[in-house]
This record gives structure tokens, C-alpha cells and sequence, in this order.
């Protein structure tokens, strides 16, 4: 990635969230209002050593196939379209 688009992803995206429970997800800002939470159910396709795969449902009225990268504690997801990896990390306690 060029330092322009580093700055761009840097400055637009912000600090977000995933919150598992049993059946359902939440993707939220850190510091945001709630209403911009995103809701979706989820299920585990594949777990493996290096990535999980799991289906979401629900997320903009769609069932979709997503698949994080596994790196130290956190999980990854890779954007195909603009050849970059977004990583979520565990909080320290």
C-alpha cells in the first residue's frame, strides 16, 4: 500500500468491534454511537490452525462467507479489492 492510502485507511475506518455471544454478532465502533452497530447471526464453517471461516446472515439482508486469518491474537480479514488485511485483536485484560 502507498503512505496515501495507509493515511486513507487510517483516518477513515476508525477503532471497531466484534462481539460474539452463542448465536449472534455485533460489529460496533469503539467509541461510536450504537446506532451504527451492525447485527447478524453466525456459524462456524471451518476451523483451522491458520483461518475460520464462518457464514454470517442478517448483515445488510445477505448470507455471506467470511473467512478471518489467524495472526498472534488477533484475527484478520483480507480485502481482496484493495490488497490489505484488517486486523481485530483480543483486549488486553
Amino acid at each position: 500500500m502507498t503512505h496515501e492510502q495507509k493515511n486513507y485507511l487510517k483516518n477513515t475506518f476508525g477503532t471497531y468491534k466484534y462481539v460474539f455471544s452463542q448465536i449472534s454478532a455485533t460489529y460496533a465502533p469503539v467509541k461510536g454511537d450504537p446506532k451504527e452497530n451492525i447485527h447478524f447471526g453466525w456459524k462456524v464453517l471451518k476451523d483451522g490452525d491458520d483461518k475460520v471461516v464462518i457464514e454470517i446472515s442478517g448483515s445488510f439482508s445477505r448470507t455471506e462467507k467470511v473467512e478471518f486469518i489467524r495472526y498472534n491474537n488477533c484475527i484478520g480479514l483480507y480485502n481482496y479489492k484493495y490488497d490489505y488485511v484488517e486486523y481485530f485483536c483480543k483486549p488486553k485484560p
